[in-house]
């Protein structure tokens, strides 16, 4: 009796032995397969553009800005040059190479007749950019886009001293570049022309140029 008692004692833990061994292989093949999963390229995308938000970029910048605009007052064409400052925000969407940016500019007041040298315009302005960037090496980079202006124009005829002021949506493309100063400042240039959307105004069309200081954050 002992004996057949020891035999089914030592049957009973082989068993035990090789359920184990068994729940212990299937728990590992499991384990190696989610670690085969999230190595793959996929699922490393996927962790890692979990919050596509991270990687965005705000950039704010102060300039100097000139244009020459062309004002239309019924008999002839004048070119008024005016300078004034800059003031940009923009933020990527979602991409490095690519950013909406919003400008300010107040370009101040300047004479326009020759003749009189009395008749005077003044400007202030409000751009909305689609800008695509790229870098051409570790210290340049280059810019371009087009997008939308509102001008705001006050023209003051000095002969028959009346003001009147001009709101005017202008379609804009523009070109410009960029130089590296630090990891969160950057120098650069722009060159942009204006042209009026509609008919009903004095201002026709500008060519604005522009040195600005950026930083990224």
């Amino acid at each position: 009796m002992k004996k057949i008692l020891g035999a089914l004692a030592v049957l009973l833990l082989m068993k035990s032995t090789v359920v184990f061994a068994q729940d212990t292989d299937e728990s590992m093949v499991g384990y190696d397969s989610i670690v085969d999963q999230l190595s793959t390229p996929k699922s490393r995308a996927y962790l890692n553009s979990a919050d596509p938000f991270s990687g965005l970029l705000l950039h704010a910048g102060l300039g100097m800005a000139m244009s020459m605009t062309n004002v239309n007052t019924g008999k002839r064409s004048h070119n008024g040059f005016l300078q004034g400052i800059e003031l940009n925000l923009a933020i990527d969407l979602f991409s490095p190479n690519w950013m909406a940016e919003g400008s300010y500019l107040n370009l101040g007041r300047t004479k326009i007749n020759i003749a009189s040298k009395e008749d005077r315009i003044s400007l202030n302005e409000f751009d909305l950019k689609l800008v695509y960037h790229t870098s051409l090496g570790q210290l340049f980079s280059f810019r371009t886009g087009f997008g939308l202006a509102a001008r705001y124009l006050a023209y003051k005829n000095a002969l028959l001293g009346e003001e009147k002021q001009y709101t005017t949506p202008d379609w804009m493309a523009f070109i410009g570049m960029e130089a590296k100063l630090s990891n969160t400042l950057t120098f650069g240039t722009e060159l942009a022309y204006k042209t009026a959307m509609i008919d009903e105004t004095i201002d026709e069309s500008a060519l604005s140029a522009g040195v600005r200081l950026d930083a990224h954050f």
